[in-house]
């Protein structure tokens, strides 16, 4: 079987947390024996150990390539990529089946984010996008099981569309990690360009971190991160301890270093992989409510504090007291265990065989007129083609310029039940007018579509 994955970037575990993700899945096909393709704008990487197809922006290279391998499966890497892709992907390929990969919801993180910080909820076309595009989509893959509520609940898309896939188990290097007495220090891992990462670090400087220095003065924090730039750099202050570095190539070694890890996040969506990281490396983690979701932990196996005071209390007695530090760490195999991934990525395989062996789409349905429209797929193409580049969404670009109009409490932190207990319930109804407002686009390219069919009929 002959898989397709396209994307923005090549993934790449070192940078950021959905790039692990997105490298486990292809290697997870091509460990299952599929030929797998997969294509992306940007420059190519290292030898893998599947192909890797260059394609250029607005032209008919989509549909060369999947007339070329002829795909079973074609995956797209989140809901812009969707949109990008396969409306082309569709003409030259109407009987593949369609898996979107959301890596996180960003819909849901969107919100969270607008609740957090006090923003009017009720516009969100972040959601309203993504809605459309899984629906789209004859399969939907979520990392976290605790994005089945808001996807069936906001999304109104079916239990049976969907597929969990969690973080695929890596081989723990706990029993040669480094010991209590040779660990130091407080370590935060977290790409720079990922706005709830910025937000977090801010309130942890500003709530936390003169908490635990009044308690511990000599204590040193060092954040690591991909995409740093000069104002988030400014949070440094090495007169307190505090440390903003840049990215490092082994996160391994920072996180396995360091006595006790962070996850400061007050929003966010899907798993974190800052927590699924500082596990492999045996290094406890201190977390807020938000950044355990979806983990699965019990009561005897949470370190999550939403207090800036009890965030600071959890963090001392992790740098202090060496055998509550050694009970917690040795919780870590079980609950990397507890996450059942072997058991979902053999689920999926399995899905994705039966899926395509049916070699039908009985799930794919449009938001407009019953009709398979690439309307909100152009928005992208025709308004921003300098823009198409980019995996974030214009929202999600401005983690640096917002870094200042951030406000931070000290007050209790939401839970994630409470942040998507005001959730918007005219979801659907903005996706469909999203989409019919961009139905003078979509008639726009007819002709091109036109084109397209006419080239691939003479291919043949």
């Amino acid at each position: 079987m002959v898989a397709v994955y396209f994307t923005q970037h090549w993934p790449t575990a070192s940078k950021t947390a959905a790039g692990l993700r997105s490298r486990q899945l292809l290697e997870l096909l091509h460990s299952d024996g599929w030929t797998v393709y997969c294509a992306s704008t940007s420059e190519p990487t290292t030898d893998e150990s599947w192909q890797q197809r260059v394609i250029r922006l607005n032209t008919n290279d989509t549909q060369h390539l999947v007339t070329e391998v002829s795909p079973d499966l074609i995956i797209y890497d989140r809901f812009i990529t969707e949109e990008q892709y396969s409306w082309r992907c569709r003409i030259a390929t109407p009987d593949a089946l369609h898996l979107l990969d959301l890596q996180d919801v960003h819909g849901q993180r969107e919100h969270r984010m607008r609740v957090a910080l006090g923003k009017e909820i009720e516009e969100n076309n972040v959601a309203a996008r993504e809605l459309a595009s899984a629906h789209r989509c004859d399969l939907v893959v979520h990392i976290s099981i605790a994005e089945k509520a808001w996807l069936t609940n906001q999304y109104a898309l079916k239990p049976s569309q969907l597929l969990h896939l969690p973080f695929m188990q890596l081989n723990n290097s706990m029993e040669t990690s480094p010991t209590y007495q040779e660990r130091t220090g407080v370590v935060s891992i977290g790409n720079y360009a990922h706005v709830p990462n910025v937000d977090g670090l801010q309130w942890f400087k500003q709530n936390v971190w003169p908490l635990v220095r009044a308690s511990l003065p000599t204590a040193q924090f060092n954040s690591y991160g991909y995409a740093l730039t000069p104002k988030i750099q400014r949070l440094s202050d090495p007169r307190v301890g505090f440390h903003v570095n840049g990215f490092v190539e082994n996160a391994h070694t920072c996180l396995s270093t360091a006595r006790v890890a962070i996850a400061a996040l007050r929003f966010g969506s899907g798993l974190k992989g800052k927590i699924w990281d500082a596990w492999h490396a045996g290094t406890p983690t201190v977390m807020t409510s938000v950044a355990a979701e979806g983990y699965a932990l019990d009561a005897t196996q949470q370190i999550t504090q939403d207090t800036a005071e009890a965030f600071a209390q959890e963090l001392i007695r992790l740098i202090t007291d060496q055998y509550y530090w050694q009970n917690h760490q040795a919780q870590m195999s079980k609950r990397i265990e507890n996450q059942q991934s072997v058991h979902c990525a053999l689920a999926v395989l399995n899905r994705l065989k039966a899926a395509v062996g049916m070699k039908s789409n009985p799930l794919k349905y449009d938001l407009v007129n019953g009709i398979d429209t690439p309307a909100l797929q152009l928005q992208n193409e025709v308004d921003h083609p300098s823009e198409v580049g980019d995996m974030r969404c214009s929202r999600f670009r401005e983690s640096d310029s917002n870094i200042a109009s951030f406000k931070h409490g000290k007050d209790s932190l939401q839970t994630p039940a409470e942040l998507d207990s005001c959730a918007p319930n005219n979801l659907l109804q903005q996706a469909f007018l999203l989409q019919q407002n961009q139905s003078t686009r979509y008639l726009s390219r007819l002709i091109e579509i036109k084109e397209s069919e006419n080239y691939i009929n003479r291919e043949k």
